[in-house]
Parts: C-alpha cells; structure tokens; sequence
C-alpha cells in the first residue's frame, strides 16, 4: 500500500528543538507561581486560615477544616514543589549542556571547569550543596534561571 504524500505531511511531527521546552518551562513555573501567590499564600497564613476555615467550602463532605487543608496541601504545598522540580530540570539541562560542551573545549583549563561546573549543577539538581564552593554557585544557577 503506498502512503499518500499529504498523509504523511500531516502526520508528521516537525522538530522544534528547545522551544517547546522553554515554553513548558515559561506555562509549568507561571501558571503554578500564580496558583501559589493567589491561593497558596493565603492558606498557609494561620490568621487567614483560621478566618476561612469555618466558612471553607465542603464538596467532599469530610469537613470545613479538612476541606481546607486539603486545599491548602494541593495550593500551597504541591505548587511550590511543582516549580522547584522545573528548577531542578534546568539545572540538570544546565550540567548536559556543559558535558556538550566539553567537545569543543580548546584548552584543558575549559574543559575541567566545565566537568566542575557539570558536577556542580548535577550535585545541585540531586542533593543538594555539599561544599562552600557548591553553595556559591547555586546563586549563580538561580540567576541563570530568571534570566532564562
């Protein structure tokens, strides 16, 4: 059977390199970031709490203050750790990127401070810092990610 040149037009998939990427980092960090500041902040206030837990919404019918933490747990808690996993995926991109670098290195200086820098993202990204000089370089990750 022989495939019809439009079909297959249609039914490919075009590549777009990092694009995509960017953008789902641009939706994940902004739609959970403002999800956090309209709902998350004003759970995690006791005062705020305690005024909205008698009158909170039960759809559930477990309960005005068990509704409420639920909803607190899933606004305030699960945005914040859905943004932070976004940081540790570029931070990860971040430590690839200086292992693909690593080929066109021109000098064995470059090429140890990139296997340092990749070592320093990874370690950042899974465990966090473990010495002063990892400690110093998260800022830097950090500020490379809002510029990003």
């Amino acid at each position: 059977m022989r495939s019809h040149p439009l079909l297959k037009k249609i039914l490919s998939v075009p590549s777009y390199g990092q694009r995509p990427d960017v953008g789902l980092l641009v939706l994940r960090i902004g739609i959970f970031a403002s999800l956090f500041i309209k709902h998350g902040l004003e759970k995690i206030d006791p005062a705020s709490f305690a005024e909205m837990a008698p009158t909170f919404p039960d759809p559930a019918h477990i309960g005005h203050v068990p509704s409420l933490l639920v909803a607190t747990v899933s606004d305030g808690f699960c945005s914040v750790l859905i943004v932070l996993g976004a940081a540790k995926e570029f931070i990860l991109r971040y430590a690839k990127l200086a292992i693909e670098m690593l080929e066109t290195a021109d000098t064995p200086e470059r090429a140890a401070n990139l296997r340092e820098v990749a070592r320093i993202c990874d370690q950042l990204a899974v465990g966090g810092a473990e010495t002063f000089r990892e400690a110093v370089q998260a800022p830097f990750v950090t500020r490379g990610m809002c510029r990003f």
